[in-house]
């Protein structure tokens, strides 16, 4: 490796904790939170997240695995780590990884998300799932192995962008209702059923952007007639924008839109 690539290889890897100390975060290992503990460790977690919550701070997890289960994102929860360094790993407990039920500016950033391939319980389930989360933002992460979805978004607004999703055993990203989502530079492959669903329970309104993903190897496990295998599925989600994306080896389509009207491909 050259000095260039050197450099540029140390910043990328500095980037989001350096991002996260400049927003005054707080360390996870700062309150008691052990990098790489066989132990589960989701309350333990669960205090830290809701403490630098509450004081509007993110919460940055140094380089390591934690293990935990049915993590809550309350209102201005941030959690930010190393990208390909900072691990949560599902622990199997009934649920999720991560869930939100409401609020405003929860972010991740840099995070990997390990889902070690365990179910998920609940409808449009996800490792990540997040309900009615306003200005949303997932940046540079990696999510890998989910039992169902690896992101379900439901009536959330934001960014979901330059992250990986691979492995999930239903969609790479389930967006539901969403309220003006993008959804940009991510990277999504090896997924049993979709790559990028934008979905609503009926028709109305959606504007979600999908724009600038690479889609690859999307299977269509639970068969139908197009339902699934896709790598781009809308269903009557008006409104919604795709470009400029690149896709190869769906099962079914590249791009489907199904009731969907004023959709721009």
């Amino acid at each position: 490796m050259n000095r260039r690539a050197f450099l540029f290889a140390s910043a990328a890897a500095l980037a989001a904790p350096a991002r996260a100390w400049s927003m005054g975060a707080v360390s996870a290992a700062d309150l008691g939170i052990r990098p790489d503990s066989s132990d589960d460790q989701s309350d333990a977690l669960q205090r830290a997240i809701d403490h630098a919550a509450s004081d509007r701070v993110p919460l940055f997890l140094p380089p390591g695995r934690y293990t935990a289960a049915n993590l809550r994102l309350p209102p201005h929860a941030r959690l930010a780590g190393v990208p390909g360094a900072s691990t949560i790993a599902y622990s199997g407990a009934p649920g999720q990884l991560l869930r939100a039920d409401g609020g405003a500016h929860i972010s991740l950033d840099g995070l990997t998300l390990d889902g070690g391939g365990f179910p998920l319980r609940g409808n449009n389930t996800g490792l990540a799932y997040l309900i009615n989360v306003e200005r949303l933002a997932i940046d540079a992460c990696t999510i890998t192995a989910a039992g169902a979805s690896g992101l379900s978004l439901t009536g959330c607004s934001g960014t979901v962008a330059r992250s990986t999703i691979t492995g999930a055993g239903d969609a790479g990203i389930f967006s539901l209702d969403g309220a003006g989502m993008t959804l940009s530079e991510n990277t999504i492959t090896d997924c049993g059923n979709g790559g990028i669903l934008v979905f609503r329970s009926e028709d109305g309104e959606d504007g979600t952007l999908v724009m600038r993903n690479r889609i690859e190897r999307i299977g269509a496990t639970r068969g139908g007639t197009g339902q699934n295998g896709n790598g781009i599925n809308v269903y009557r989600g008006n409104g919604a924008l795709i470009a400029d994306n690149r896709m190869a080896d769906c099962a079914f389509t590249a791009v489907r839109v199904n009731s969907g009207s004023n959709v721009l491909v």
